[in-house]
C-alpha cells in the first residue's frame, strides 16, 4: 500500500518503508507500506500521518514503539529517504520495564517481562552499591539523573544493543535516589537463543551506560560525610558500577 502526504513536494519529500508485525499486521491486513513524507518529518508526525490512513480500524497506542533502521527511535528523531520504519507491537511477555525507579529492582519481573521459549540463555548483570570505598566505609550512594535525557539514552543503548545482536532482547532498569550499601542500583538483563550473544551484548549494555548516562552519584560515608564522584574515582557523571 502507499500513502502521500497532501503537503509533499517532490523536491523535499522522503520516501519511506514501514513495516507492521503480529497483531498489527493482522489488523491491518498487511505486512508494509510505502510512505511518501515531507522532508525534515519526525517519527512522531509519521505515527500520527499513518493512524490516519490506517484502514480497517486504528490498533495503535497513543506512544507505539518504533525502530528506524532495526534500531529503536525516539519520537523527535527525523526520517531519511529510504529509512525502514517499523511500528512494533508489545513483545511476548507482558508490559515493559520501568527502566528509571525509586524503588527495589525486582529480577523476576524483569525476567518475567522478557519470557520467550525462544530464548535459551540469559545473562542477569547486577550492579550493588559497594560498601568500601575509596574514603572510607560507604553506608549508601544516592543517585540523581537528568531523567528525560536518561531515559532517552536508555533507549538507545537498549537499541543499539539488538540492532547489533538481533536475536537479543535486552531490558535495563536503574534505580534513582538514596540506595543503602549491598543494595542493586541497576540490573541488565539479556536474553537470547545462546548464552553468547547474551554475555557480549550485556557486556556492551552496561560498558555504554557507564559512559553515557547522565546519572550522577553521591557517596556517603559512615562518619556522615558525603562525596560526588565519577565511576574512575573523579568527580562528574557516573552510572551504577
Amino acid at each position: 500500500m502507499h500513502f502521500r502526504h497532501d503537503q509533499v513536494a517532490s523536491a523535499q519529500s522522503v520516501t519511506v518503508r514501514c513495516r507492521f508485525f503480529a497483531r498489527y499486521a493482522e489488523i491491518l491486513g498487511m505486512n508494509e507500506a510505502t510512505l511518501e513524507l515531507p522532508g525534515s518529518t519526525t517519527v512522531a508526525e509519521a505515527v500520527a500521518f499513518i493512524r490516519e490512513r490506517l484502514p480497517g480500524g486504528n490498533p495503535l497506542p497513543a506512544r507505539p514503539l518504533v525502530a528506524i533502521n532495526a534500531v529503536h527511535a525516539l519520537a523527535g528523531e527525523e526520517l531519511h529517504e529510504g529509512d525502514e520504519l517499523a511500528l512494533l507491537p508489545p513483545v511476548a511477555g507482558g508490559a515493559p520495564v520501568s527502566r528509571l525507579t525509586r524503588g527495589r529492582i525486582d529480577v523476576a519481573e524483569i525476567l518475567g517481562a522478557m519470557s520467550d521459549p525462544g530464548l535459551g540463555g540469559t545473562v542477569v548483570f547486577l550492579g550493588s552499591v559497594r560498601q568500601g570505598g575509596a574514603d572510607g566505609p560507604v553506608t549508601a550512594i544516592e543517585y540523581s539523573a537528568y531523567e528525560e535525557m536518561a531515559a532517552a539514552e536508555l533507549e538507545r543503548i537498549i537499541g543499539e544493543a539488538m540492532g547489533r545482536w538481533t536475536a537479543c532482547r535486552v531490558e535495563v532498569q536503574h534505580r534513582l535516589g538514596l540506595i543503602p550499601a549491598g543494595e542493586a542500583s541497576i540490573a541488565v538483563v539479556v536474553a537470547s537463543p545462546h548464552r553468547a550473544e547474551s554475555f557480549e551484548a550485556c557486556r556492551f549494555a552496561i560498558e555504554e551506560i557507564k559512559k553515557r548516562l547522565p546519572i550522577w552519584k553521591k557517596e556517603i560515608f559512615q562518619d556522615g560525610t558525603a562525596e560526588w564522584r565519577g565511576n574512575d574515582g573523579s568527580h562528574g557523571p557516573a552510572a551504577a558500577v
